[in-house]
């Protein structure tokens, strides 16, 4: 309950003077994602979580780093809060963050991301100035060309990052489209997908390899590691996205 109370006031102190009667609850949210995601973490890490080349041992070291990360993320002055959207990002947590062990998704951190501006929407309109993408109300992106919001483009747009396209979408081949699925053609020997590779035999998206199967390239493979053996290697878990003991941590 202590550490509990000290991330609310950490998290806090840029809102306090921007924020009226929902800032408590908004900074309760995220003093609990917070500590949440730190504890989860730190159940499968034996060895402490590992980021950027830092490794934090206990609760609250991650605690200091994480909410730091979200007051810079999610400003008070630039985002709002809407708790009617929490239960997205609870069964998200349920489903993702709970057992060690498990294999993630390609897009797991920032299906995470996507579900937290939906609670904390941007407050910054359209061509209003913007540093980062999470300032932006829904339907806009910051632009890194004009440092301002702008509108997402839709399907068959062209673009020249994810970050440009509507949620749902991805920038392949400099087209905003839907992501790939088992079966479909590879698009220039790459398959945007979640959990994909391009076969180079079919020229179709399959599933990634497994750790012991034969490889051509590192993207073959689940872990993104193909050996000079040509086979892919490494761990697939949520512990080689996490902990400080995984290969190459």
């Amino acid at each position: 309950m202590r550490l509990f109370t000290a991330i609310t006031l950490l998290l806090s102190l840029s809102a306090c003077k921007t924020t009226g009667g929902d800032s408590l609850t908004r900074n309760e949210f995220l003093a609990s994602v917070v500590e949440r995601r730190c504890e989860a973490i730190l159940t499968c890490c034996d060895a402490g979580y590992w980021l950027m080349g830092v490794t934090y041992d206990t609760v609250a070291e991650c605690v200091m780093y994480e909410s730091s990360t979200m007051d810079i993320w999610f400003k008070p002055e630039s985002t709002g809060w809407d708790e009617s959207a929490t239960g997205a990002w609870e069964e998200w947590f349920e489903a993702n963050m709970t057992t060690c062990g498990a294999t993630l998704s390609d897009f797991h951190q920032t299906n995470e991301l996507d579900l937290l501006r939906q609670i904390l929407p941007g407050k910054v309109l359209l061509g209003g100035e913007c540093s980062l993408e999470y300032d932006c109300a829904p339907g806009l992106f910051c632009s890194f060309d004009s440092d301002s919001c702008a509108r997402y483009v839709g399907e068959s747009a062209q673009c020249e990052g994810d970050w440009e396209c509507s949620p749902g979408l991805l920038c392949q081949n400099d087209i905003c489209a839907v992501p790939r699925v088992e079966g479909d053609a590879c698009v220039n020997g790459e398959c945007r997908g979640d959990g994909l590779h391009c076969d180079s035999e079919t020229l179709l998206c399959a599933p990634r390899l497994l750790a012991g199967e034969a490889c051509a390239v590192s993207d073959d493979c689940l872990s993104y590691s193909c050996s000079t053996e040509g086979l892919c290697e490494g761990d697939t878990s949520f512990e080689s996205t996490y902990c400080a003991d995984t290969e190459g941590n």
